[in-house]
């Protein structure tokens, strides 16, 4: 019997069909986000000078370490506890508590950053124009963690729209309209930090609202919905999750701050755009799959229902890896095309990073989404002393490698992390449950597209005189192969195929895709 056959279909064609449709909505939000975010960014690399561009990103980078301590793993407790609350009142009291703990921890770090700005900039970075850089990220950070949590609220109550709205279109075009008027009245790096971070206090309003609108949440809640019994529920799932939760944001942080230690804002600037570029493979697609993945794996775990967690972690990693792929392929085989085309030729000396980063995280999301997976299982703990070991594998190789590579050893020792905490969360998840994703249907194609990738790397191909746009064509074209490679080689579950025929009827388009394709499915 198949692996397939196993499992009701009806079930998970509906938990898939449900990731399916957040899917396409958060995807085509996150193109938008994504559009208004790059030419954010483009604005502010192309009008500042290298090194005050990494000014502005250093002082992204600390709000965001920042964060971390501030929200303690919350929204994820959030988006775990509210679905498996069975009454309005403990889903209230849930979410007022957790918003009592950010917003006093968040205005604590605020306050200390505030005061520390000056001789936290002239003593550890030796960089006096860091100081009100500092201060507004800090005077930012309660709204920005505010804004973090809500978007755990959201996904608590299986609610897409609301994210979409607030962090993919509202939040970067608040942005892009600061920094575009804040760069025709011509302000220099402390006015541009303050038009990137001002958007968050809007953001963070605005996000609070929806979800206490979501969870009929009332002014006298506010003040007396939280009890000492939920703060020390949440705080025991959330804060070892906070440590798994941060080695996204160490990861993405803490080789700029080692990096604006060892070296100054000029690399910091150059290694950041790299970064922002290579986490494409690891943003792209997998939060729009992600966003109801770990919701719906921890409804079929309270229910013990093995086969549905394993068939759906099975299928949406290989809708990751291959949707993933032309990004990775054009990254991977054209960085400097890629770097210059974006920013200009005083960021293509980070191109070699980018193939390296890119190539971590490409491996990175072989085993899938293995933290969403343990998180919803409830292995905090575990994932906490995993992530411990990460953020020590990358900031020891952080501080042995930037001192003598520069931008290239940051390059590596995030990869090296990157590798290291996926494949240690796989090896948990595989003696824990004796799940994996790696069968025939996905390991096969996998194995040829990668096998054709590393034969055009190797080839004398002069890829060097590829412009941006034939580039961009040729990892399309690598995208579609390994769509005809995953026919050719049966690896389609009929589910699947259901799935997109009801969302292409959906769509109002008059064709019958599960006819077209039987002959391909397993």
């Amino acid at each position: 019997m198949s692996d397939e056959a196993a499992v009701d279909h009806s079930e998970i064609k509906s938990a898939l069909g449900s990731i399916g449709l957040s899917a396409m909505l958060i995807l085509g939000a996150t193109f938008l986000s994504q559009g208004l975010g790059f030419i954010t960014r483009i604005t502010m690399a192309r009008y500042l000078p290298v090194d005050g561009y990494g000014n502005v990103v250093l002082g992204i980078s600390i709000m965001n370490l920042l964060g971390i301590v501030a929200l303690s793993g919350l929204p994820a407790a959030l988006s775990r506890y509210i679905p498996r609350k069975e009454t309005d009142d403990e889903r209230r009291r849930i979410v007022v508590s957790a918003f009592h703990i950010v917003v006093v921890v968040s205005l604590f770090l605020a306050v200390g950053t505030f005061l520390l700005a000056e001789p936290v900039s002239r003593v550890v970075f030796d960089n006096p124009d860091l100081v009100w850089v500092f201060r507004i990220f800090a005077l930012v950070l309660p709204f920005y963690a505010l804004f973090k949590l809500s978007v755990g609220g959201f996904r608590g109550y299986e609610k897409t729209k609301p994210q979409v709205v607030t962090d993919k279109v509202l939040l970067p075009g608040l942005q892009l309209l600061g920094i575009v008027a804040f760069v025709t009245l011509g302000y220099d790096t402390a006015g541009i930090a303050f038009a990137y971070a001002v958007a968050f206090g809007f953001v963070g309003v605005v996000s609070v609202a929806i979800v206490y609108r979501l969870g009929t949440v009332s002014p006298p809640d506010i003040l007396t919905g939280g009890s000492i019994e939920k703060y020390r529920e949440l705080l025991t799932f959330s804060i070892p999750l906070a440590a798994s939760g941060a080695i996204n944001t160490i990861a993405k942080h803490s080789d700029l701050v080692i990096l604006g230690i060892f070296r100054d804002s000029g690399p910091v600037g150059v290694y950041e755009l790299a970064f922002r570029m290579s986490f494409f493979v690891v943003a792209f697609f997998s939060p729009a799959v992600g966003y109801l993945f770990q919701p719906l794996v921890s409804k079929f775990d309270a229910d013990n229902e093995i086969e549905k967690m394993d068939q759906l972690f099975t299928v949406t990693t290989r809708w990751i890896v291959v949707a993933t792929f032309p990004v990775f392929a054009l990254m991977f085989l054209f960085p400097e095309q890629t770097l210059t085309f974006f920013f200009g030729g005083d960021y293509s000396q980070g191109a070699l990073a980018l193939s390296i980063l890119v190539l971590g995280f490409m491996i990175s999301r072989l085993p899938g989404l293995t933290s969403g997976f343990l998180t919803a299982t409830g292995k905090t703990k575990t994932l906490m002393y995993i992530s411990v070991g990460t953020a020590v594998v990358n900031i020891v190789l952080n501080i042995a490698l930037i001192p003598a590579f520069g931008i290239l050893g940051a390059a590596i020792a995030t990869a090296s992390a990157r590798l290291f905490n996926n494949i240690t969360q796989s090896i948990v998840i595989v003696r824990e449950f004796g799940m994996h994703p790696f069968k025939r249907d996905y390991v096969l194609p996998s194995v040829v597209m990668g096998s054709i990738l590393i034969g055009v790397y190797v080839a004398p191909l002069p890829l060097e005189e590829f412009e941006f746009y034939e580039g961009f064509i040729f990892a399309a074209a690598l995208g579609i192969l390994f769509l005809l490679i995953l026919l050719l080689t049966r690896s389609i579950y009929a589910v699947e195929v259901q799935l997109i025929d009801t969302l292409v009827k959906k769509s109002g388009i008059p064709i019958s895709v599960s006819t077209r394709l039987q002959q391909f499915v397993r």
